[in-house]
């Protein structure tokens, strides 16, 4: 019996050709796969944005404020101290009240954003209640800062589909965040920090409830976890991408 397997030209052709056929499948497969994820994964485009799949170590900290403001000034000396830029979205009643306070944040190279006229939306609310609660809060800040807010958060980041509608309609972003750090829920400042340290990662959007004395004190062991993960703090504008597509998460995806 012949031990050797003696392999033909014609045979070799053909094992050739099988091993690139199986070649040009795998590369097929490699390539498409990613769009074949994104086609499970997506949602309409009108959701608002919760994060970023951005991978070059950005966070953004944002700050939703329609009331108080007594440790502002220590919060955004923390933030200049750490060389933190971020996203204020603040209700119109708030800024109205609040002028001074408005243009510490804008003198400190942070955005201000609209969220909205109060801190009150009522569920439920008609079209035409809901533009002016929308946009209510964005003249007033345009006002103050002669910049119109082109992104949105309402208060709690509920956004029931016509408010979705209406924003889109106004060339707004409407956004929300992929880590909660539940200061306002009363936990301590070790619970805050601990929260934000764990989640934080490359794209988050982190959301603080308020401008209290726990989110102020919890803001140093933040920072020193961002900077052991090699993160660092930029604006929500200058972390959205223009051209994206969003996943089930509410996660942007570049194009």
């Amino acid at each position: 019996m012949n031990p050797y397997i003696i392999v033909t030209k014609k045979h070799a052709v053909k094992i050739v050709s099988a091993i690139l056929a199986a070649a040009i499948i795998l590369i097929i497969i490699a390539v498409v796969t990613p769009y074949m994820y994104r086609a499970i994964v997506l949602v309409e485009s009108t959701g608002a944005v919760c994060a970023t799949d951005r991978s070059g170590g950005e966070i953004s900290l944002t700050f939703d404020i329609s009331e108080g403001g007594e440790y502002l000034p220590d919060i955004l000396s923390r933030l200049r101290e750490n060389n933190a830029k971020c996203t204020f979205f603040i209700t119109g009643e708030w800024a109205r009240q609040s002028p001074d306070a408005v243009n510490a944040i804008m003198a400190d190279g942070h955005e201000v954003m609209n969220g909205g006229a109060s801190g009150d939306k009522k569920a439920g609310a008609g079209r035409a209640e809901t533009t002016e609660f929308i946009c209510g809060g964005a003249d007033i800040i345009r006002s103050l800062t002669g910049t119109y807010p082109m992104l949105l958060r309402l208060p709690n980041g509920d956004y029931e589909p016509q408010t979705l509608q209406i924003a889109e309609s106004l060339n707004m972003t409407t956004i929300k965040w992929d880590i909660d750090s539940m200061d306002a829920k009363g936990v301590t400042e070790d619970a805050i920090a601990s929260r934000v340290s764990s989640l934080a990662q490359s794209g988050s959007i982190v959301r603080f409830s308020g401008l209290s004395r726990t989110t102020l004190d919890s803001l140093p062991e933040i920072f020193q976890s961002l900077s052991a993960k090699n993160l660092r703090c930029i604006k929500v504008s200058d972390m959205l991408y223009t051209d994206y597509i969003l996943d089930k998460d509410g996660r942007q995806l570049a194009r």
